[in-house]
């Protein structure tokens, strides 16, 4: 019922007059939410309105890798169910993402699997393979799960489904993470260095949000668990791709 509400009798919510007052006004550009992600999506697409062609949008993140730079996890949660077309044209739109943030000329494009072998995956990913190797992406096939934050690509494809649990479950880990190495006390002389790297890779809240790739304006999701540091950061993070 949460989703229906953005185009069916709500015009007083603020979910909706956040988005048709971005669409309306020029000088306004972007929106953050910590609402509803499915009333987010679907007023995205009904109230603000997506780049020509799209019938959805992509909610992507940028992660932290081990090493340097970020991974583009898309889709992260909008759409669970997904076709072979959606997942080549979140490929497109992953690429354009990081070139954008993170100034990759050609960006490494994978597809999330079970195995690096195009023989790998469900029907939806050995379908949406051939499409994908033939964009003119740096396509460089299946990746694993194991490969999220390993710096093997800059893009990882995958339907939101497969991409929220993957995020999710990344996200406890690492503060599972965080919990041991802070059992052992501040008296650790790696102490400080350790919990400062781990809370880079893995603390959600410091990292803003998930953007919805192919609105029309940027809008950005925050967090289920966002605070007051989760809004800082989704301030910066809108500004910064402005």
């Amino acid at each position: 019922a949460m989703p229906m509400c953005v185009f069916r009798g709500c015009d007083n919510t603020s979910m909706v007059l956040s988005l048709e007052t971005l669409k309306n006004d020029d000088e306004i550009i972007g929106m953050i939410s910590a609402g509803n992600t499915g009333a987010l999506l679907v007023g995205t697409i009904f109230r603000l309105g997506l780049v020509s062609g799209l019938r959805s949008p992509a909610l992507a993140t940028a992660l932290p890798c081990k090493e340097q730079g970020k991974v583009c996890l898309v889709d992260c949660g909008a759409n669970t169910d997904c076709t072979p077309e959606d997942l080549k044209r979140y490929a497109i739109m992953g690429n354009a993402f990081m070139q954008a943030l993170e100034g990759i000329e050609t960006p490494k494009v994978a597809l999330m699997s079970v195995g690096p072998s195009s023989s790998k995956g469900n029907v939806l990913v050995k379908e949406a393979y051939p499409l994908i190797e033939k964009l003119p992406l740096n396509f460089i096939g299946n990746i694993e799960g194991c490969d999220l934050v390993n710096s093997e690509a800059d893009v990882i494809v995958t339907d939101g489904f497969t991409g929220n649990v993957l995020l999710k479950n990344t996200e406890a880990a690492g503060m599972a993470a965080i919990s041991v190495i802070e059992s052992f006390g501040e008296q650790s002389p790696v102490y400080k260095n350790i919990i400062k790297k781990l809370r880079e890779m893995f603390a959600f809240n410091d990292r803003g949000g998930a953007v919805f790739l192919g609105a029309s304006k940027t809008v950005i999701k925050m967090h289920g668990c966002a605070n007051a540091d989760t809004a800082f950061a989704c301030v910066n993070q809108l500004l910064s791709l402005d």
